[in-house]
Order: structure tokens, then sequence, then C-alpha cells
């Protein structure tokens, strides 16, 4: 599921390894939309459905301390975070499985209200540093990235019904590796990353006073590798505007982590719901498109499209029920970037 929330790969072969220049900086707008739907699953039998989509806004900038280091801020905007549910039905105790179960449960008439969340994101700050750079005379350029993405109190677990945040708001460490070079008019780049994240928030109950409070719960952290190409479309003749294709492949490992029951079930026993539940590991696969337009010296437009799934994963740690053996996901977005070069 989206938990982790998996947008598109908006930067371009040259953007993942490409920097300022000695105290200049770049400016970029983007706008990112991903949907996924998935089965429910219990003992091989379907159950119903859970869908999840999100869409978000968000402000980057970059200003190079050196030719070889510079600092980033990034701040999120979310527009809407949802999750919903198809044919719904109820959990029923099983005596024979000693759990709760939607196998033995009946369907929900009229659904259950999606969980729907919006508002801004935590705030990351980060630094880049490039040990080589084909703009310096090496073969090859390398980039090493590290950011921190600041708590946010306010996320899809927190608040009333009508007054959802949305995203984890977990306080997260990224530590990201990014290599490129040219071959002719191709731009092969292997991207690897990591997020460390710390707790998100989710109400709660104190069980020494019984009173609602905010509870922390462990956010599962993620390991990713990008592998891609980008190729050369067309090109003014002195080089200044051009247009390039680019294809990759995504796989993104995700831990467990922890969510309040009843986040994406549609119903939940009431001796769990509320409490804090475990999500299980899985993995992410994806294929991405991408079209990147520098239309003016100092004005860059991103276009991306990416299709994925993910491996079957168990959604709450107190019942059998995983997602299906197969999970679509698409994602898009663009992405207009102010060079000041």
């Amino acid at each position: 599921m989206l938990t982790l929330i998996v947008f598109t790969s908006m930067a371009s072969a040259a953007d993942v390894t490409d920097m300022p220049s000695n105290l200049r900086g770049d400016v970029s707008f983007s706008y990112e939309y991903s949907h996924q739907w998935s089965q429910l699953v219990e003992a091989s039998e379907l159950v119903g459905g859970v869908n999840e989509s999100a869409s978000r806004m968000t402000f980057d900038g970059e200003f190079a301390l050196r030719d070889w280091a510079s600092v980033t801020v990034s701040i999120p905007m979310w527009l809407e975070h949802n999750i919903s549910w198809s044919d719904p039905r109820t959990m029923a105790w099983s005596p024979t499985e000693d759990t709760g179960s939607m196998r033995y449960g009946t369907e929900i008439e009229g659904g259950v209200e999606p969980r729907s969340g919006s508002g801004l994101g935590g705030t990351s700050i980060g630094l880049r540093v490039s040990p080589i750079s084909e703009t310096r005379g090496a073969k090859a350029s390398w980039v090493i990235g590290f950011s921190q993405r600041l708590k946010d109190e306010s996320n899809i677990f927190t608040g009333s019904a009508d007054e959802l945040g949305a995203g984890v708001g977990a306080d997260t460490t990224s530590i990201t590796s990014a290599f490129s070079t040219t071959f002719g008019e191709s731009l092969p780049y292997v991207v690897v990353s990591w997020d460390n994240r710390g707790d998100s928030s989710a109400p709660g109950t104190d069980p020494e006073t019984g009173e609602s409070v905010l509870v922390n719960m462990t956010s599962g952290n993620s390991a990713s590798f990008v592998s891609g190409i980008e190729f050369t479309s067309t090109s003014s003749a002195n080089g200044r505007s051009w247009f390039r294709t680019d294809f990759w492949g995504k796989a993104q490992y995700n831990a467990w982590s922890e969510v309040p029951s009843g986040t994406y079930l549609p119903d939940v026993l009431s001796g769990t719901e509320g409490s804090t539940v475990v999500r299980g590991e899985y993995i992410d696969y994806t294929i991405g498109l991408g079209g990147h337009w520098r239309a003016l010296p100092t004005m860059q437009i991103d276009l991306s499209i990416e299709l994925g799934t993910n491996s079957p994963t168990q959604l709450e740690s107190s019942y059998q029920i995983y997602t299906g053996s197969f999970s679509p996901r698409v994602a898009g977005g663009i992405q207009a970037t102010f060079l000041y070069r």
C-alpha cells in the first residue's frame, strides 16, 4: 500500500547528478498524483478491496555554496490523501481461528466512509555533495545527498474524521547516492537511497490515566534502487534547448511499520479498534516513462508516468488479511524548474 506514498521520479538522468554552479540556484514547483488498487484476501478468498490515492504539490529549492556542494529545501503540500474500500464486509469473530475474520462477515450496505485528509507535510532540509562531475572534466558524475525531513504531527492517522492530515508524518533521514555518465546521445544513471524514518503519531490512550493522548508508532524504513537511461530526442543547434526521453525501473523495499487498527480495513473488532498493530514488509516494483523539455536556458518542464505493483503484505497483524498478488498502481506528475546558472 501507499502509506509510504510512492510518487513519480521527477528527476531526469541529468538532474540526479546535476548541480547549480557556485552561488547559483534552482527553484521548482511540482504536482504529483498516485493511485493504487488492492484486493483484500483471507485464506485465498477475496473479501473486498482497498484503494489508496494521494495528490501533492511540492516546492523545491537548491542553492550552490560551491561548484561541488549545495543546500536544498523541500516543502510538500498534500492536496488529498484518501483511503477507501470496495465491497466492504464486517469483521466477525471466528471461534475456530480464535481471531477476527471477514470470511464470516456480512456485506456492509451503503459502504464505508473513506478516510481522507490534507495539509502541509514536514519540511525537508538537505546537503548535496559532488565528489566527481563531468562538468569538471571527469568521465562520470557522482552526487551524494543527505536530507532531514521534520516530523509532522498532522498526518493521515491523526485528527477527527473531518480534519485528518495526510502522509505518515514521521521525521525522515535520507541518504542518496546517484551516478550518471554520457554515451553519445544517451545518459544512463543509477540511484540508490536509504530512508530512516522516526516515529509517527496517532491518537491513543494512556494506559495509566486512561486519558486520550498522542502515541508514537514505528514507521518502516525503506531502501530503493533506480536504474534508467535517458535519450536526447531533439535539440537546438546551440544545445541550449532540448527534449529528452527517459525510461527507468525501480525496486523499493519497505520494512514493517505500525499503524492504528482500522486504517486499511473497512471494519475491525472493537477489541483492536484504534490500537497499534503491525503492517508487514513488502517490495514495490515500478517502471516509468518521462519527458524532459529544456524550453529555455532558464526553464525546464518535466513530465512523468509510472506503473507499478507491490508484493502481498499483511495489513494488520491482528488479522490474517493480506493484499492480493497484484496491486496495480499508477502515478503521474509535472514539474516546472526555473534555473539561475
